[in-house]
Formats: structure tokens, sequence, C-alpha cells
């Protein structure tokens, strides 16, 4: 009887898709709420971005860094929407945040918790008043960690420009936050010398 060959398959979609794109869902959520503010939007934002992923699956195989090239994804996705809506006629209509201020803190941990939360909520609240594309990239390399080279691959923008632009919004993200003692945050800078 002769030898009995292994059938070479190809990798079906769901299984590329399952390997390439399925082990960033957790940070490109989160991306997605850093970028769009909103919960319900940044699950609007992945949708988009994984139904595109979906569709350019043989492009994504070719690409050394997956992570980056589908926040470069998300991020055009964002800028396209959000160029979309500030043309559009429709106002949108505020999201109401929970304020800390009216929970009740009755031990150390709930207070020290309490108050960490009431100092990011102010930092967040500062940065909508940066340019949307300007927090974006902001929230990307502090909170996201991208590497300046990623940023670079993720916005087609030069070194030079994203060092700037960083630069420029951590300063007036500074003077936004210095215009309240209170809000004063302890904020930890992720490669604040913006190494590569």
């Amino acid at each position: 009887m002769g030898k009995i060959l292994p059938f070479n398959t190809e990798p079906t979609d769901q299984e590329k898709f399952d390997l390439l794109v399925r082990p960033h869902f957790d940070d490109l959520y989160v991306s997605a709420v850093r970028l769009t503010r909103s919960e319900a939007d940044a699950e609007d934002l992945l949708q988009d971005v994984l139904l595109k992923s979906l569709r350019w699956l043989e492009e994504l195989e070719q690409v050394e860094f997956p992570r980056a090239w589908l926040v470069k994804v998300m991020y055009n996705t964002f800028i396209d929407q959000t160029r979309s809506q500030q043309r559009s006629p429709l106002s949108e209509a505020n999201d109401a945040v929970c304020d800390p201020d009216e929970l009740p803190a009755h031990d150390e941990p709930l207070a020290r918790l309490l108050d960490r939360q009431r100092r990011v909520e102010r930092v967040l609240h500062a940065m909508r008043y940066l340019n949307r594309e300007d927090c974006a990239l902001l929230g990307m390399r502090e909170v996201e960690g991208l590497t300046i080279k990623e940023l670079r691959q993720v916005t087609g923008m030069p070194e030079g420009t994203i060092k700037a632009r960083l630069h420029r919004a951590r300063k007036r993200l500074g003077r936004l936050l210095s215009k309240d003692a209170v809000a004063a945050p302890h904020l930890r800078i992720v490669g604040g010398n913006d190494e590569l």
C-alpha cells in the first residue's frame, strides 16, 4: 500500500482572521474608545475596522506589524468619519458623564480610587479641548503606548511632525490642566522623550 500524504490545506479566511486580528480586539476597542470618547461610537468604529480587515485579509498577511496596521486603519476611518460629521448638518448629542463627586467615599481605598477617577476624568475632559486629531495622536502615544515608528506608520506623517504635534498637544493639555489647581493630574508620560 502506498504512503498516505497529509493534505496541504490552505487556512480559511476565518482562521487567518483569528490568527491576525482577534488577538488585537481588546487593544483596538480601547483605542476606539480613546478616539471616539464614547463606547457606542467605539463599537461602531471597531466594527468598521474589523469589516475592513476582513476585506483586506490578504494585504494584512503581508504586514510586519498587524496591530499597527489595524490601528492605522482605525485612525484613518476615525478621521474620515470625523470630517464627514463636521460637514453634516446634524449635531451630536452630549453624553451624560457620571460625576464621581456625587458618589460617597466610605473607606480609604474607595476614596483613593475615586480621587484617581476624578483626575482621569479631568484629563479626559481637558483633552476634549484639543483638536480631535491631536487628541487621537496623544492618546495613541501616551495611553496606547505606540512608538513614534508605529505612529509614523499609522498616520503617515513624518517623524518630526509627529513629535512637534505631540509636544504642542502635551503643552496645551498642561496649560488646560494648570488652570484648575485641583485638576493637576499625576501623569506618567510613556516615552516622554519620544524614543523610537
